[in-house]
C-alpha cells in the first residue's frame, strides 16, 4: 500500500461527506485478516455517537427493547499511551440515552449475536491482542479506506459531523440535536454548525410563510383567516337585507349607514 494522504480540513460547519458513497466502499472494504470497524463506523454515521463510547458499549447499554443506547463510559487514552475503560464519558452531558433509528438498529443486532466473551466486557474488542479498541485504531482503518477508494479523508469524526448536519437539514431543533450529541451547552451546537443552521435560512422562510398563510385547519392563523371570511360573509348578507329593507322602505337610511360602514370593514 501506498503513503496515505495528508489528514483534508473542512470549512467550519461544512462536512461534505457522500454518504451513500462512503457507506459503499466502507462495505465493499476487505479486511484481509486485519480488525474490522466497519460496523463502528456505521454507528457513528447513523447515531452521532463519539467513537471512544461505541467502543465502550457493553451489551447491557445497547436496549433494542426501549430503542436506546445508553452512552456511560468511554475509551481514554492514559499515561504512556495505554487505552484503557472509563466509567464516563467525555463530559457530564456525555451521559445520555440515544435513540436507536431504523438505520441503525440491524448493525447493533448484529454486533450483540457476534459479540464474545472477553475480559473488558465490551461488544467490540481487539480479540487478536487481546485489548480494548482504541480510537486511533478505527481511525487508521477508515482512512485505509478512504486510501484504496480514492476519498477524501477528512477524519473519522467527521462522520460524527455528517450525523449532526443530516439532522440540521431535517428539521431536529437545536436543543434536541445538542442531547442526542452530548454537547455540554446548546452553544457548542450552535457554533460548532453555525453554517449549516445559515444555509437553511431561505428554506426556513419558506416554511415560516407556508406556515403562516395555509389554507385548511392546520396553520397558527388558519383559525383567524377562517373567522374573518365567516365574519365577511355574514357583514355581506347583512349588508344586502339592509339593501332590501330600504328598497322596501322597511328601514330607516341612518341604520342602514351604520350597517354599512361596519361592512365596509371587511371590503377594504
Amino acid at each position: 500500500m501506498g503513503r496515505m494522504r495528508d489528514y483534508e480540513q473542512p470549512q467550519k460547519g461544512c462536512f461534505p461527506i457522500d454518504v451513500p458513497v462512503v457507506l459503499s466502499c466502507v462495505k465493499e472494504y476487505k479486511t484481509s485478516g486485519s480488525n474490522n470497524y466497519k460496523k463502528q463506523l456505521m454507528i457513528e454515521l447513523y447515531t452521532g455517537m463519539r467513537m471512544g463510547e461505541i467502543n465502550a458499549l457493553k451489551p447491557e447499554d445497547i436496549d433494542l427493547a426501549n430503542g436506546v443506547i445508553h452512552v456511560r463510559a468511554t475509551i481514554s487514552m492514559g499515561l504512556g499511551g495505554r487505552n484503557f475503560w472509563k466509567e464516563h464519558p467525555k463530559t457530564d452531558a456525555g451521559v445520555r440515552d440515544v435513540p436507536i433509528n431504523e438505520l441503525v438498529r440491524p448493525i447493533l443486532e448484529e454486533a450483540l449475536a457476534e459479540a464474545r466473551n472477553n475480559k473488558a466486557g465490551t461488544v467490540f474488542y481487539d480479540y487478536r491482542k487481546g485489548d480494548i479498541i482504541s480510537t486511533q485504531q478505527v481511525c487508521y482503518f477508515f482512512r485505509r479506506v478512504c486510501d484504496k477508494y480514492d476519498l477524501p479523508y477528512y477524519g473519522q469524526h467527521s462522520l460524527r459531523h455528517t450525523f449532526a448536519t443530516r439532522c440540521i437539514e431535517a428539521g431536529v431543533q437545536p436543543v434536541v440535536l445538542k442531547t442526542w450529541m452530548g454537547h455540554t451547552d446548546i452553544h457548542i451546537t450552535l457554533d460548532t454548525y453555525a453554517d449549516v443552521f445559515n444555509h437553511l435560512n431561505d428554506s426556513s422562510q419558506v416554511k415560516l410563510e407556508d406556515y403562516l398563510f395555509i389554507e385548511g385547519d392546520e396553520g397558527c392563523n388558519a383559525k383567524f383567516y377562517a373567522w374573518l371570511a365567516e365574519e365577511y360573509d355574514r357583514s355581506f348578507a347583512e349588508d344586502q337585507d339592509d339593501v332590501k329593507d330600504i328598497q322596501d322602505g322597511d328601514c330607516d337610511c341612518e341604520q342602514s349607514e351604520t350597517s354599512a360602514d361596519q361592512g365596509s370593514l371587511f371590503k377594504s
